[in-house]
């Protein structure tokens, strides 16, 4: 999944607030595409399984971020996790 607010290489400053994502267990398939090639339905709880998805927590070239964006990843529970089968993916300041 990508949100992307802004334009690629737009550097503005956007206040975003993403609510509620809702999935009703139907997969709307584009003309384009006709097979799912993966999908996860979060089942379980706490830690996101690690087995399907990876947390990026070490720089990625070994000195900064893609495009020297000054941030910082986490695999910490409290930024992403799941509960009764949501995904929870929560940036923090």
């Amino acid at each position: 999944m990508v949100i992307q607010v802004n334009g690629e290489n737009n550097n503005n400053q956007v206040l975003a607030y993403i609510d509620d994502f809702y999935y009703n267990g139907t997969i709307v398939v584009d003309s384009i595409y006709d097979n799912l090639i993966w999908s996860d339905e979060f089942e379980g709880e706490g830690v996101i399984e690690n087995s399907k998805w990876y947390h990026q927590i070490l720089l990625p070239n070994g000195s900064s971020w893609y495009n020297n964006k000054i941030q910082h990843y986490t695999d910490r529970i409290d930024n992403s996790n799941v509960n009764n089968g949501i995904l929870s993916i929560i940036g923090k300041k």
